[in-house]
């Protein structure tokens, strides 16, 4: 889910800190905090704390396996297989990003680069790392304009308590009309509470001594 903290009423202020990173590192064991700031080299503290969230909560449920279901399809992830993964875990940093000092610059999975280029062409090869990602652009009249503004109304915010209206209005016309990319991540996190609030009969939020 998307997480449009901007929307957020400022009552929910009471409860510290809404930033997802903080909350990713301090669910983490502090065993596992220790060695990230003593032993692990940062890459590979990074990379735990990605293994640990994005990849099972995001990557792995969206754009796997939810995806693929909804399809009736089961498919396999041939990289997470556990002997590779045990494999790459204790490869060096310098073989995953390998610097290159007479241009300066970074390349992301290197070591994989070169495994695979007897197979691939000089393009590939060359090729910038680009993630796969649902679209971010949609046409104005469309079929995910039309449904997110019939989400996100001020009937159906207000109905949320945590969500200023204030700061929604007017984010469906930003996010399509004016393609903004920001605007659109916060109407979809909305458009996600609004239906999880309906679909469960989710009570309006009020906070303390509001």
């Amino acid at each position: 889910m998307t997480f449009p903290h901007l929307a957020l009423s400022p009552w929910t202020s009471c409860y510290g800190s809404l930033s997802p990173q903080v909350t990713m590192i301090e669910n983490m064991d502090e065993r596992i905090r220790e060695l990230m700031r003593k032993k692990w080299h940062p890459l590979h503290g990074a990379q735990f704390v990605w293994n640990k969230t994005a990849l099972p909560n995001m990557l792995l449920t969206n754009l796997s396996d939810r995806t693929e279901m909804s399809h009736s399809i089961e498919g396999r992830v041939p990289f997470l297989d556990h002997h590779l993964i045990e494999y790459v875990n204790a490869l060096p940093p310098s073989v995953k990003i390998r610097y290159d000092p007479t241009t300066n610059a970074l390349t992301e999975k290197w070591i994989l680069r070169e495994a695979s280029r007897p197979f691939i062409t000089q393009e590939l090869y060359e090729r910038k790392k680009h993630p796969y990602s649902a679209p971010s652009v949609y046409p104005v009249g469309g079929p995910m304009f039309q449904l997110m503004k019939r989400l996100v109304t001020r009937e159906e915010v207000e109905e949320l308590g945590f969500v200023e209206w204030s700061k929604v209005e007017g984010l469906v016309e930003r996010a399509f009309e004016a393609q903004d990319q920001v605007a659109l991540r916060e109407v979809f996190g909305v458009a996600q509470w609004v239906v999880l609030g309906k679909r469960f009969g989710v009570p309006k939020a009020t906070g303390p001594g509001w």
